[in-house]
């Protein structure tokens, strides 16, 4: 075997073991469930994730009115949302569900600290439907 096939075979091998440490496992989302409801609460109000990692809330309106779940001021990239709630301040992350329905909100967070969410259907939040996020 010569020289540079031997050095093609040892990148490889590097290139193989640099991809073992980046883990499936640390790309999964953390997944959450929260429940929204006609009592202007979320169950659970209050959701723990990691920092720079995945995280998918799975959000289930279980009321007859319609709901969202909105994170504002929480850096974080590759955001995807079911559906936004209409008028999402740009600085947000959002998810909205109709009546017996249910939606995905998934983002990554990119910086610890506490975060309050809500739902900004007009008079919801007021009504009490809030909650804390807090990444560690």
């Amino acid at each position: 075997m010569d020289r540079r096939y031997r050095s093609e075979i040892a990148l490889l091998a590097v290139a193989a073991l640099v991809g073992l440490g980046c883990g499936v496992e640390s790309a999964a989302p953390q997944p959450l469930v929260v429940l929204a409801n006609d009592s202007f609460r979320f169950e659970p109000d209050t959701l723990t994730v990691q920092s720079n990692r995945p995280v998918r809330i799975a959000l289930k309106n279980t009321g007859a009115l319609g709901h969202d779940l909105t994170i504002v001021g929480m850096p974080s990239t590759e955001i995807r949302s079911s559906q936004a709630h209409p008028g999402t301040p740009q600085n947000a992350v959002s998810a909205h569900v109709g009546p017996k329905q249910e939606g995905s909100l998934i983002f990554t967070p990119t910086a610890q600290g506490t975060y309050e969410f809500y739902c900004a259907e007009p008079g919801h939040k007021e009504a009490g439907m809030k909650g804390t996020l807090q990444v560690s």
